[in-house]
């Protein structure tokens, strides 16, 4: 007989385990941000969390998954092309679609990052 994951007592996925799945550890900010989607007005926002891969925005409204954008952080990143990747609980998530124009100064701001208030 075979035992599937929902018929397992205790069973929970990984990420409820205090697993990490990222590619990237993630910083929690509280900075100043714009975001553009191509096909779109301009939006002033604020950056949740931060990574090597991608940010989450707060309070973006509705944009649809795929979406492309340019992401601007004030005092940490200039504008960058994005991918919207999804929405949760209001907040949009991007993931940064040119990794190699980030340059090691962007790494290094991010590493030295103290978490936010």
């Amino acid at each position: 007989m075979t035992r599937k994951f929902q018929d397992l007592p205790n069973a929970r996925p990984l990420a409820w385990q205090g697993v990490e799945r990222r590619a990237h550890p993630r910083h929690r900010i509280s900075l100043p941000a714009r975001f553009v989607p191509e096909s779109g007005a301009p939006l002033a926002t604020e950056v949740v969390d931060i990574s090597a891969g991608g940010l989450r925005l707060a309070s973006c409204g509705a944009i649809r998954p795929g979406s492309r954008g340019v992401v601007s952080v004030e005092g940490l990143l200039g504008p960058l092309p994005c991918t919207v990747m999804g929405t949760e609980g209001g907040a949009l998530r991007l993931r940064f679609d040119a990794l190699e124009a980030l340059g090691t100064t962007f790494l290094e701001r991010l590493a030295a990052l103290p978490p936010a208030p």
